[in-house]
This record gives structure tokens, sequence and C-alpha cells, in this order.
């Protein structure tokens, strides 16, 4: 077997070389993907943390967590391992004026997502707050483009939960163009 060795040129915008392929899935629940590690937001609130720990699914916990809001101080995480595949739950607080137009907010937001997670992220942004901003881009294009130029993780999954499927799909081609216009390779799976 010949095999051949080629040092990746490294794009000095992102951490990830020309030669890497990002990958993203839309899944449909937590059990069809390896992730336990899992991203969203929340607003502050009269939830208690364990409470969340309750609900039978992830995008439950984070529609909650949006619709009632957190007690605890954000950033949040929730651990569960009382279920078949145990996972993590982090929650950040959403931005108060309610855009992502603030770029340094962005980059602090990906490298919190990177001392949190291992080698893959999942996310899922309720559809109240996934909505278009000055930028023309949906709150989960602007997050997943930043969390894959500042991040080193190559393996990123979107949960469907209360999402149309088309609805997604077309965000996450949106975002493939972007990062194409970058040379970051990016892999869409549904």
């Amino acid at each position: 077997m010949n095999s051949t060795t080629t040092t990746p040129t490294v794009n000095s915008s992102t951490h990830l070389s020309k030669t890497t392929t990002t990958n993203i899935s839309i899944v449909f629940s937590i059990n069809d993907c390896s992730c336990n590690n899992w991203l969203g937001f929340a607003r502050k609130g009269s939830l208690q943390a364990e409470q969340l720990s309750t609900y039978s699914s992830i995008s439950e916990a984070y529609e909650q967590a949006c619709l009632l809001g957190i007690k605890e101080p954000l950033p949040l995480m929730i651990a569960n391992s009382q279920v078949e595949k145990p996972f993590c739950l982090f929650f950040e607080e959403f931005p108060q004026n309610n855009t992502f137009v603030d770029e340094k907010w962005l980059k602090n937001f990906s490298k919190h997502c990177q001392i949190n997670t291992k080698d893959n992220i999942g996310i899922y942004i309720t559809p109240q707050f996934n909505h278009l901003n000055t930028t023309e881009h949906t709150t989960i294009e602007r997050i997943l483009y930043f969390m894959i130029k500042e991040n080193k993780t190559t393996d990123y999954y979107v949960l469907l939960g209360e999402h149309r499927s088309n609805d997604i799909l077309n965000q996450l081609l949106n975002l493939k163009r972007l990062l194409l216009d970058e040379n970051i390779k990016t892999s869409i799976n549904h």
C-alpha cells in the first residue's frame, strides 16, 4: 500500500486547514449521533436548573429555558447521567439586544464552547431565537460560522427540534457557501 503525506496549508483566518472538512449534521434526536455536549440559549427567569433535566427531550429543555428562563446565573451546565445516553447541556445567556451583530460576543461564545466541549459540538437554537438580524443571516448561521472559524472542532450537530427541516437545511447550505468563500470545506449531512 502506498501512502503520501502532505502538509496542509493553513488559512490564517481560521484554525482549520484547507484540507480539513467540517461536518455539520442535522439530527432529529440526540440518539441519532455520538454527540453528548449540547449548546443553547436561555433567558433569566424562574426555572430551577434541576427542573431542566426532567424534560423528555433536549429541545424541550431549551424551549423552556428560553420561554420561562433559568433562575441560576448563566452560563450554566447541566449533566444528565440517569439516561441511557448521558449528556451535558450548556446554557448561555441570549444577548440582551437579541442580535448577533456584535462579533466580540460571538468570538467569546465560540471560545467558551471550545473550552467546554471535546470532539464534537451539538447546538439547538430555539425558533424564537433563530431570527434574521441586520447581517441577513440567522442565529444558527452566525453562531456556527464563528464556532467553525474559532474552534478546532470539525464535527457539529444541529438538533432539528421545533424547526422545519427545510428551513434548517437552507440555513446550513447558506452557511456552507459563506465558509466556502473562505476556503473552509464543509459537508452538510441530513
